[in-house]
């Protein structure tokens, strides 16, 4: 039942007191936890061999991060983003030791099935262009 059908003869001002108090509605921590729900989560691998700055770490995760988003929507993976979102967006975050680690971990991950993106830098900062520099796993089941 909604909250206004909830509400009854109460009308409008108990449906909102319903709702604001999480009378009808599951928060966020119900609907991840709750049974049957899809665990899912991103992982990001990193390059440690770049040196790169926090800050161009962070660019390159949040690029990755985007990136494997959209490729998840083109593969029709809505309900798979949903559940990402809804279970508050895990990502976990590790450190590779080299491109040919990186390419590798994706290359298995897409054996597997699962969406990957790479990051290839711009080249305007601290890495020559074309450098692969992150790539992103996911986000599916955990």
């Amino acid at each position: 039942a909604s909250a206004l059908e909830a509400a009854g003869p109460g009308g409008v001002e108990l449906a909102i007191e319903l709702v604001l108090t999480n009378g009808l509605e599951p928060t966020i921590a119900e609907l991840s936890t709750a049974p049957g729900v899809r665990r899912v989560k991103m992982v990001v691998l990193v390059r440690k061999d770049l040196g790169m700055s926090p800050g161009k770490v962070a660019a390159q995760v949040a690029h990755a991060v985007l990136g494997a988003y959209k490729a998840t929507a083109r593969a029709g993976g809505e309900v798979t983003l949903q559940a990402w979102e809804i279970g508050g967006e895990p990502t976990i975050i590790l450190g590779v030791e080299s491109a040919s680690s990186l390419r590798g971990l994706l290359a298995q991950a897409a054996a597997a099935g699962l969406v990957n993106h790479c990051v290839a830098d711009a080249g305007r900062t601290e890495v020559e262009p074309g450098t692969q520099t992150v790539g992103a796993i996911g986000p599916d089941s955990a």
